[in-house]
């Protein structure tokens, strides 16, 4: 997907990178996973995962990849560099029910604040409503307030509740 509209209309288009695309990811893009992973910042890391997670395990690594594009299903943002797609976000969803799945997006340091994280999330709703599942939850740390900020912003629907000290967040993927 071509996104370079979306970004000139934002402003928040990179000089260096000019523009930014999405895709399937393949149980085969440990490259792709491991840059991601690697430029988040500890902050990021423990945002996402919510826990100390210094480095990308092999068990990790094959949980994120096992991807069949139905039960667990990934999409990767790739930024155009001057030679290459270099990748930026992941948002994943993992079924969880007959029509709910369990979401979750990371966002390179660099490229945090550009909305490529809500351009994945819009993209993974619909391609999750394409495939019968109608609400995506998860769970959002209470300081991460940029996350919080752009769900309440972008999905008026959002239901949430504290539990435990965690935010569960529900989206209607419709």
């Amino acid at each position: 997907m071509d996104l370079s509209a979306f970004w000139r209309r934002r402003g928040t288009a990179s000089a260096r990178t000019g523009w930014l695309r999405t895709r399937e990811m393949r149980p085969t893009d440990h490259g792709a996973l491991t840059e991601v992973f690697d430029e988040l910042s500890a902050v990021s890391r423990y945002q996402r995962f919510h826990t100390s997670t210094p480095r990308m395990t092999a068990v990790m690594q094959r949980r994120l990849l096992d991807l069949d594009g139905i039960r667990h299903r990934a999409l990767l943002a790739e930024a155009r560099e001057k030679d290459r797609w270099r990748p930026v976000g992941i948002a994943r969803y993992l079924l969880t029910g007959a029509t709910q799945a369990e979401v979750a997006i990371e966002v390179v340091d660099e490229w945090q604040g550009r909305g490529v994280g809500l351009v994945l999330l819009r993209q993974l709703c619909v391609e999750a409503r394409h495939a019968g599942v109608d609400r995506l939850v998860g769970s959002v740390l209470p300081d991460n307030r940029r996350l919080a900020g752009l769900l309440r912003e972008h999905f008026p629907q959002l239901a949430i509740s504290m539990c435990d000290g965690t935010m569960n967040v529900a989206l209607a993927t419709g």
